[in-house]
């Protein structure tokens, strides 16, 4: 065995034990429920007894916590109903043995996630599986998940599979798969947005085909009634943060820092009218920077991909930390164009490289006594953002001068 390796093996076993002394920690608050994990489970729990056309009816939902949760303290279930059949085996396990095992589901992705990083070329070149599962793994949103038992992890193996069918030229399929990624729909649409103004159609038509599939699950699920009371279910959660649902002052994203600086100067209406502006420029902002560099005929595809992401999460409406694993992929494309194209010491690149860096130090996402829990992990993101963008163009004109590979449009 190399010597690389075994520090590679030894860095992935240190991370593993970590995670199991972490979760060893909260064994108390996993018995008791006070995780994620049991909105999914009491889901299924009313699908399987034929409850699914309450599924979005909260005084449904609390009698089903009552039932079937070991917690006294109800988390609604907020995602669309094609979900709920992934959880369906589950309620053929005791609470406790059903969150273990989806905890080991959970890590098995990882794994699997990094295995795809690596086979689709996103990971640094020379980097072996092992380093970059031992990053995955070790990566702060991952050990949060695992915790609340949430299933980010599907959307971020679900778009490095698209950024992979993208680079082959597959629009259609890579629609697709962004599409599956709808019980995440706000990380989802305004992606989709990015493509639909850039006309990329075949995109947008694997991504309609994904949404007629993942719409007949749903209808399967709930029936007509309970799809149509879903978007008010969403509504009166978003109005009432009595239910743990929304929190704003948990969020790294531009909603979360505004409505935590100004929610009780600033009229609501007023709060989402500006956030949805910004939101909306800044996607329009990614747009344009796709089409530069298309019309100078030189496209940094990776950089690009990472800039759509990383501002697709900033401008999200609702962002919680275990969806942070969605930055894998950003990261691993980022570090991979940094190694790529080392040497540079432009002001820019420097604080690119120290973005990276500080993205997978868990201090950034633990303050927990600040007014604002989340403004530097915020900042740093926003600063993450900006010095792709500012690499973007930079690489281009490399591009145009021939001194680096033009990237897959």
């Amino acid at each position: 065995m190399k010597l690389s390796h075994l520090w590679y093996w030894l860095a992935l076993a240190l991370v593993l034990i970590s995670y199991a002394l972490f979760i060893h920690g909260y064994k108390q608050h996993i018995l008791l429920g006070w995780v994620d994990f049991r909105s999914m489970y009491t889901a299924a729990w009313m699908v399987r007894d034929g409850a699914g056309e309450t599924l979005y009816d909260i005084s449904a939902q609390w009698e089903a916590f009552r039932r079937y949760s070991p917690s006294a303290e109800p988390l609604p279930f907020n995602h669309p109903p094609f979900e709920v059949p992934l959880f369906l085996p589950f309620t053929y396990l005791s609470f406790g043995r059903a969150y273990v095992t989806w905890l080991a589901l959970n890590v098995l992705l990882v794994g699997v996630l990094a295995v795809v990083l690596t086979r689709v070329s996103a990971a640094p070149p020379g980097m072996p599986t092992l380093g970059v599962a031992a990053a995955c793994f070790s990566f702060f949103p991952t050990a949060y998940m695992f915790l609340q038992g949430q299933d980010s992890i599907f959307i971020a193996i679900g778009y490095t599979l698209a950024y992979a069918a993208l680079r082959r030229g597959r629009e259609d399929w890579a629609g697709f798969l962004i599409g599956l990624g709808l019980y995440r729909f706000q990380l989802v649409l305004p992606v989709v947005l990015v493509f639909l103004l850039r006309r990329r159609w075949r995109v947008v038509i694997g991504f309609a085909a994904a949404c007629v599939l993942l719409g007949l699950v749903s209808l399967g699920v709930t029936g007509w009634e309970g799809a149509l009371r879903y978007p008010q279910f969403l509504r009166e959660l978003n109005q009432s943060q009595a239910y743990g649902v929304i929190r704003p002052e948990n969020m790294p994203n531009l909603r979360g820092q505004v409505m935590t600086l100004v929610a009780w100067r600033v009229p609501t209406l007023w709060i989402d009218a500006g956030v949805g502006l910004a939101s909306l420029a800044s996607l329009v902002w990614v747009v344009r920077k796709w089409k530069q560099a298309e019309t100078s005929g030189a496209v940094p595809f990776d950089l690009l991909m990472a800039l759509t992401l990383v501002v697709t999460l900033l401008a999200s409406y609702h962002l919680n930390l275990h969806d942070l694993v969605l930055l894998l992929l950003p990261l691993a494309l980022v570090a991979r164009h940094l190694v790529q194209t080392r040497g540079s010491t432009r002001p820019l690149r420097r604080t690119l490289e120290i973005t990276t860096i500080a993205l997978f130090l868990p201090p950034v996402y633990l303050i927990p006594d600040w007014p604002d829990k989340t403004l530097v992990l915020f900042c740093l993101l926003v600063l993450f953002a900006v010095a792709i963008a500012a690499e973007v163009t930079t690489a281009g004109k490399a591009d145009q001068k021939g001194h680096e590979p033009t990237g897959a449009s």
